[in-house]
């Protein structure tokens, strides 16, 4: 069995701003999926280290994109 290209991310369909870390929780309220979906899906792009620690900005977009979810950097 040959495996294709992954699925496209879906396209955009609205914004967030973030701070330089989040939490996986947080991320779950965002998208509005079953916080174990988002465990699942971190897993998944091997971006999770622990249930209480934060995710960086950058790992976090990368997340939220897969659910047509575009993030910008909160302002200082």
């Amino acid at each position: 069995m040959k495996l294709g290209p992954p699925p496209a991310d879906p396209p955009i369909s609205r914004r967030v701003r973030l701070p330089e870390t989040v939490t996986a929780r947080y991320l779950a309220e965002i998208t509005g999926q079953e916080f174990p979906k988002i465990v699942e899906e971190l897993k998944r792009l091997r971006l999770f280290l622990g249930y209480d620690r934060s995710l960086g900005f950058e790992a976090a977009a990368q997340l939220l994109r897969k659910y047509g979810i575009g993030a910008d950097r909160e302002e200082a």
